[in-house]
This record gives structure tokens, sequence and C-alpha cells, in this order.
């Protein structure tokens, strides 16, 4: 599974915030392209869900729904197809071969992403 030391400070080499505008229900759905490593979670307030953090085969879709934040890890961009609701957030991903750590809050409609090495 993906944990911190696969975003460690050294390793960043940018972020990047971008407002998106989302109706609810809220869903986050990944196609795998390639075998990679994918973490997920939600929270809401004060509670937070995992939801997948693990190594995940080409040719899955996971999707979840969430109500506040969506909070996701991918350890190389260009092995997964993104969409929050049915919007592509890939285009934001820039470089390709990049670990992402990133967020959305509904509340803000605001994504949030971080890239480092891998």
């Amino acid at each position: 599974p993906l944990n911190s030391n696969n975003f460690l400070l050294k390793n960043k080499i940018n972020e990047s915030t971008h407002i998106i505008k989302l109706e609810e229900p809220y869903n986050i759905s990944v196609s795998v392209i390639e075998d990679t490593k994918i973490n997920l979670s939600k929270s809401n307030e004060n509670s937070f869900t995992s939801l997948i953090n693990s190594k995940v085969v080409a040719d899955t879709l996971i999707s979840f729904t969430f109500e506040s934040t969506i909070n996701f890890e991918f350890i190389d961009n260009s092995d997964v197809a993104v969409k929050l609701n049915n919007t592509s957030i890939n285009n934001f991903f820039g470089a390709t071969s990049q670990s992402v750590r990133g967020s959305y809050e509904a509340k803000k409609s605001q994504l949030y992403l971080g890239f480092y090495n891998k």
C-alpha cells in the first residue's frame, strides 16, 4: 500500500489548485490503465474513512461516492484515468510518470494536487 514515504517533501515537484464546480451526489471514478497502487479515503467533518489502499490490476474501475472531501494518492498518474462526477481531472495532472497526492473539497469546489518524483 501507499504511505507517507511515497510522498516525501524532498520529492515534491510542485502543486496546483483548481476550482471545479460539481453538483451532488459527488463521485470519484478511477479507471486503472496499468497495474498500480491507489489510496482513496473520504472525510466529512470529524469522520475519516479509508476506501482502498492497495495495488490494483489493469482494466479495473473503482468508484466511490463522497459527501464532503475525497482524498487520493496515485503512485503514477499515467496509470489511471480519474473523474470527479463526469469531469476528467487528468488534464490537471501535467507531466506523466509522477506520483500524485490530492483532494477535492466539495464545499469549496476546490481540487488540490501535489506532484512528486516516484
